[in-house]
Parts: C-alpha cells; sequence; structure tokens
C-alpha cells in the first residue's frame, strides 16, 4: 500500500489571518508532531504559491476533522 508522507494545506482568499493563525498554533501542538512533511499553498486569483512548512505532523481522524474546521472541508491534499 501506499503511505503518505506529505500533506499539503490550502490557504484560499476566504481564508483570514486568524484562519492561518489557527493552523499555525495546531500545527505546533506536541501531540500533532508526527513524520508527515507538511506544506502550504495559497491560491490568490491568478497567483499560487508553495512552501514547506517546518512542521511534522501525525496524520489521524481527529487531526484532518480540525483541520477541516480551522481552514473548511478539502483543504488539504495528501500524497
Amino acid at each position: 500500500s501506499k503511505r503518505v508522507t506529505h500533506i499539503q494545506f490550502t490557504i484560499r482568499e476566504e481564508n483570514t489571518e486568524e484562519d492561518i493563525q489557527k493552523l499555525n498554533q495546531f500545527l505546533a501542538l506536541p501531540s500533532n508532531e508526527g513524520s508527515t512533511y507538511t506544506y502550504l499553498k495559497f491560491e490568490c486569483g491568478e497567483v499560487d504559491a508553495q512552501m514547506r512548512l517546518p512542521y511534522h505532523v501525525n496524520l489521524t481522524d481527529d487531526f484532518l476533522r480540525t483541520t477541516d474546521q480551522i481552514l473548511g472541508m478539502e483543504s488539504y491534499m495528501l500524497k
């Protein structure tokens, strides 16, 4: 089976600065530490930018559910 090694969070125009701060605080929690690399993708009009984040997370159902609550549904892609 294929192992997930990366998660990419997508920030869209409708996301606020508060959403981004909440995501950062959530990713920094020691309880979320794991081995999955994290990336952030900004989608703003015709401009797309991507960056690697300094966090490695543990992907659990609770982790993904909280991500949906912070950024909205379908706000991440697993690779």
